[in-house]
C-alpha cells in the first residue's frame, strides 16, 4: 500500500486525456461502487449474493481439509505430495477445462456447473473421512475436490471480470473479490467447532449442501437474465432489462 501511494504517476496520454482532473479520495472510492450498483440495477443484490456464496463451501471445506488428513494419519510428506505436486497438476487441468468450456456452453451455464461441481466434490472428502486409509483413496478425494475447486474459481473470476467496467476495473474487481472471500473466511473460523459437534463426515456433507441455494440463485439468474450475463454483452452496458 505504501508503494502504491509513493509511486509516480505513469505518463500516459490516454490516462491524462480521460482524467484531466484527478478526483479526491472519497470520489475515487465511491465512484466505482456507484457505477457498479447503477449499472446492475435490480440485479445488484442477487449478483452480490451469488458472488458472496459461490466459494463459501470451499472456504469452509479447505479449513478442515488438513485436520482431516492428519486425523487419518497421513504423513506430512504424503500430504505435501498429494496436495502440492499432484494437486497442482489437477488444478491446472481444472483451469484449462474451464477455459475450454466457458466459450462453448456460456458463462452462466458454466457458473451453475461450477458451483454444483465444487459443492458436490466435498462428498469425496466425506467419503475419505469414512473410508480413508489407503493412499489411492487420499489422492482420489483430493483430485476430485481440487479439480472442481479450480474450475469453480476460474469461472467465478471470469464472471467478476465480465462485470467490471474498464474505467473502474481495479476498484470494482477488488470489491467483488473481497465480497467473495470475506463471508467464507469469517465462517471458516467456526468450522472446527462444527467438526467437534458433527464429525468430519457430516461436516463435509453439510458444506456440500451449502452450495444448493447458491445453485438455485445461479439458475434463476441464468433463466431470467441470461442475455445480461453473456460473454458477448457489451462491457459497461446496463444489465437491468
Amino acid at each position: 500500500m505504501i508503494s502504491a501511494l509513493v509511486a509516480p504517476e505513469p505518463e500516459i496520454d490516454v490516462i491524462e486525456a480521460r482524467h484531466p482532473e484527478r478526483p479526491g479520495l472519497a470520489a475515487a472510492i465511491w465512484a466505482p461502487i456507484k457505477e457498479l450498483f447503477s449499472r446492475l440495477g435490480p440485479l445488484a443484490l442477487p449478483v452480490f449474493l451469488l458472488i458472496a456464496g459461490f466459494r463459501m463451501p470451499g472456504y469452509l471445506s479447505n479449513a478442515m481439509a488438513i485436520p482431516l488428513f492428519k486425523s487419518l494419519h497421513y504423513s506430512d510428506s504424503d500430504i505435501a505430495t498429494v496436495t502440492k505436486l499432484f494437486g497442482f497438476g489437477i488444478a491446472m487441468a481444472g483451469v484449462f477445462a474451464c477455459s475450454w468450456l466457458v466459450p462453448r456452453i456460456g458463462l452462466m451455464t458454466s457458473m451453475l456447473l461450477g458451483t454444483a461441481a465444487a459443492s458436490a466434490s466435498h462428498l469425496s472428502l466425506a467419503w475419505l473421512a469414512g473410508h480413508g486409509g489407503e493412499f489411492w483413496a487420499f489422492a482420489l478425494a483430493v483430485g476430485v475436490d481440487g479439480f472442481a475447486a479450480s474450475f469453480a474459481t476460474i469461472v467465478l473470476i471470469t464472471f467478476m471480470s465480465s462485470l467490471a467496467k474498464a474505467e473502474f476495473a481495479g476498484s470494482q474487481y477488488s470489491l467483488m473479490t473481497s465480497l467473495c472471500a470475506m463471508p467464507g473466511f469469517v465462517l471458516a473460523g467456526f468450522s472446527g467447532l462444527i467438526v467437534e459437534k458433527t464429525g468430519f463426515v457430516a461436516f463435509f456433507q453439510l458444506t456440500s449442501l451449502i452450495g444448493a441455494p447458491v445453485a438455485l440463485l445461479c439458475t434463476w439468474l441464468w433463466r431470467h437474465h441470461r442475455d445480461a450475463f453473456s460473454l458477448h454483452h457489451a462491457p459497461g452496458a446496463p444489465l437491468s432489462h
